[in-house]
């Protein structure tokens, strides 16, 4: 089986579908439970993985299945681990990625004009959903660059798909799926081991064999666009320069979170690189990843002489650079606060459930106890009337065993006593002779 990994707006749709066209692949996207009844007592992620498996063992190894796009990195990847299954991840540009999701995800707070979707929110007074536009943006970055430093940093280069060529290189594609066949073939040899000394599997030898057939490879690229991504052909210059103030503040704050130069360094190193100035306005990307956001505005000379324009404009840049970080503060305050809120939910929920269950246990096992000791009781009853009919037959049986002792006694007397006479007869009889 195997799973590839993406929080959403990397072709992931066109990537499922496209091995899906293959005879031996069945991906499923965007699922987290292939029965209708999860188990509550076992993680959606550890049963997606056993349902995964369990339709591979069903299909007799004819089919692999394997999924995209759903499941967090901690949540899949100890369970895809523990059954050696196939992990990768799709990557794309970082900008026009995050565009992509926003454009997507604002959706469902409210309706921005589709020709310029930043339009309102630059305005200085912005719209009465500011807020929440920007949480919505500030969580996406947040989660997006978390995503992505795990990929970069941990991950082998062969197992991470690149947005931008697998949707138009051939080869590149091809490339990809040999790589995943590779590591669903090894997976394969490994849990069918333990399955050879079955009978029933050994009649049925795997027919997979995963190839990327030209046939294949062609009817991938003749698919039609499953998705109309948001960036087209804008370059991430285009797209960073309709961005409020305050986006482009959150994304270079978020990069900083995740090691600031040595972030934008890994993204290079896949070609992704990040513009110098993240709008005309907004601190660049190179000068702050080193230094601290918010820098003292400057002072007078000692000689009374008064500061250059330049200190002038870093000290209004300084004025607006602290109020958006506390504006992003305060969103990261409402954010945490709100979370902390459906956590407690959350743990008195559970507390309630575990309360109830353990009182439904121990009704039960007070149910078991009486059903046994009444059973015990039972049975030394038993027990008991089964020892004194023991008794009472091994009385018979001795009184028995005596009377035929004492049978026998006489009978062996009786026959004593004849075989005596006769003897005596037969000596008798010799000295008449």
């Amino acid at each position: 089986m195997f799973y590839i990994l993406t929080c959403g707006s990397t072709a992931s749709v066109w990537l499922a579908r496209a091995l899906c066209r293959h005879p031996d692949i069945v991906c499923f996207h965007g699922f987290k439970s292939i029965v209708r009844i999860p188990d509550p007592a076992e993680s959606q992620a550890r049963q997606f993985v056993r349902d995964l498996a369990h339709l591979y063992r069903m299909s007799h190894g004819e089919q692999i299945f394997g999924a995209i796009h759903g499941f967090g990195v901690t949540e899949i990847l100890p369970e895809i681990a523990a059954v050696e299954g196939f992990f990768a991840a799709m990557m794309r540009h970082p900008i026009t990625r995050l565009d992509s999701l926003f454009h997507r995800a604002s959706l469902y707070i409210g309706t921005l004009p589709p020709d310029d979707i930043f339009g309102p929110l630059r305005e200085p007074d912005g719209l009465p959903e500011s807020a929440d536009y920007t949480r919505l943006f500030h969580d996406l970055c947040a989660n997006m660059m978390t995503e992505d430093t795990f990929i970069l940093e941990r991950m082998d280069r062969r197992d991470i798909f690149q947005y931008e060529k697998i949707i138009l290189d051939p080869e590149y594609f091809r490339a990809c799926f040999e790589r995943l066949a590779e590591g669903c073939r090894r997976a394969m040899d490994k849990n069918d081991a333990a399955r050879r000394s079955d009978y029933s599997w050994a009649t049925f030898p795997t027919a997979v064999r995963l190839e990327c057939t030209q046939p294949y490879l062609d009817d991938v690229f003749e698919m039609s666009k499953v998705n109309q991504k948001r960036s087209g052909t804008r370059s991430v210059e285009e797209i960073v320069s309709t961005w409020p103030d305050l986006f482009k503040t959150i994304f270079v704050r978020q990069l900083e979170r995740q090691g600031g130069q040595a972030a934008v360094d890994r993204y290079a190193k896949y070609g992704y690189k990040l513009p110098p100035m993240l709008g005309s306005k907004a601190p660049a990307v190179a000068a702050t990843l080193s230094i601290p956001m918010m820098r003292a505005p400057a002072t007078p000379a000692p000689n009374g002489v008064p500061p250059t324009h330049d200190s002038s404009i870093r000290a209004i840049d300084c004025d607006r650079l602290r109020g958006q970080l506390l504006a992003i503060i305060e969103t990261e305050r409402s954010a945490h606060a709100h979370r902390l809120k459906n956590l407690q939910d959350t743990l008195q929920a559970e507390r309630d459930a575990f309360t109830t269950r353990i009182v439904e246990l121990e009704t039960t096992l007070q149910a078991e106890r009486d059903a046994f000791t009444t059973r015990i009781v039972e049975l030394g009853t038993t027990l008991q009337a089964e020892r004194d009919a023991f008794t009472t037959r091994i009385v018979e049986l001795e009184t028995t065993l005596q009377a035929e002792r004492d049978a026998f006694t006489a009978r062996i007397m009786e026959l004593e006593t004849t075989l005596q006479a006769e003897r005596d007869a037969f000596v008798a009889r010799d000295q008449r002779a």
